[in-house]
């Protein structure tokens, strides 16, 4: 992350970096989520507590103590572990949430599921073939799309099940968690989560033309495509780098943006439908 942003991102921000190891090798391969998470659980809680302990230990004065470390905001998705690392050193501790509610409110569900006996409690599985619902305000889910699904790698869907219950149980000690979304788009969700502060749409850089610390190379392939089209026309639907959509779900979702009659923009990963060949469309891909 440190790397990967610009000079002038660097001397502009208000945010100090520092590089803590997450145990791989240069020539470990990166893509093996399963080997990450195991290697970052297993290395990295002990160097941010040495980094915490360091940085509070040399300071000296009054003058300094603004750079004291009082506090933790931990990525959900990668740093669920520091909200136990900031216990043990007794500071604040925060989530953040990178994603939309409704998946995490899910996952903070599931002890009433596992008690419920609606799914297993070593990775998640329904224990029948019954759609899941935990609340009126959550669409219910068949089994194969509850959030810690991993079709046909069960060793990483284990893993990811087992991160969003030790979610789910340390919420007690996370005073507050913020959440990329905004509270007129998902009031009813948020209302079912505890101490929740949507703080989204949160943008890449607050200046325009700058991504920090962005790890994918521009695509300017619709650059073109777009210049073309009246300012303010283009619907732009996006599914992150971990979606993949049915054939079903592409179909409809492309059947509804060409009824729409406007042109529109798709970005999706890995997804090999031929979308961008339909009237007044542009689809950009990226893959690992």
């Amino acid at each position: 992350m440190v790397a990967a942003l610009s000079v002038e991102a660097v001397a502009q921000s208000w945010v100090r970096l520092a590089a803590i190891p997450d145990g791989l090798d240069t020539e470990d391969d990166r893509s093996d989520l399963v080997k990450v998470i195991e290697s970052v659980e297993r290395v990295m809680p002990g160097h941010l507590n040495g980094l915490i302990e360091k940085g509070n230990s040399t300071i000296s004065n009054d003058e300094d103590e603004h750079m004291q470390i009082t506090c933790v905001i931990a990525d959900i998705t990668l740093g669920w572990w520091a909200i136990e690392v900031a216990e043990k050193t007794g500071i604040q501790a925060i989530l953040f949430c990178p994603f939309g509610p409704e998946n995490l409110a899910l996952g903070l569900h599931i002890p009433k599921l596992i008690e419920a006996k609606i799914i297993n409690s070593t990775d998640g599985s329904p224990l029948n073939d019954e759609l899941i619902c935990v609340s009126k305000e959550i669409q219910m889910l068949s089994s194969n799309r509850l959030p810690w699904s991993c079709p046909g790698d069960p060793k990483l869907q284990e893993i990811v099940f087992r991160i969003l219950l030790t979610i789910a149980q340390t919420m007690d000690f996370s005073k507050r968690l913020l959440c990329n979304s905004v509270y007129e788009l998902d009031s009813s969700v948020c209302q079912l989560i505890p101490n929740m502060l949507p703080i989204g749409p949160l943008l890449a850089s607050n200046r325009l033309g700058h991504y920090s610390g962005n790890f994918w190379p521009d695509d300017l392939t619709c650059i073109s495509w777009l210049n073309e089209q009246p300012a303010g026309s283009v619907i732009y639907a996006a599914f992150g780098s971990i979606a993949i959509l049915s054939q079903h779900q592409f179909n409809e979702l492309a059947l509804g943006l060409e009824l729409a009659g406007r042109p529109f923009l798709c970005g999706f990963f890995d997804q090999t439908s031929p979308m961008d060949q339909l009237l007044n469309s542009q689809m950009v891909l990226w893959k690992e």
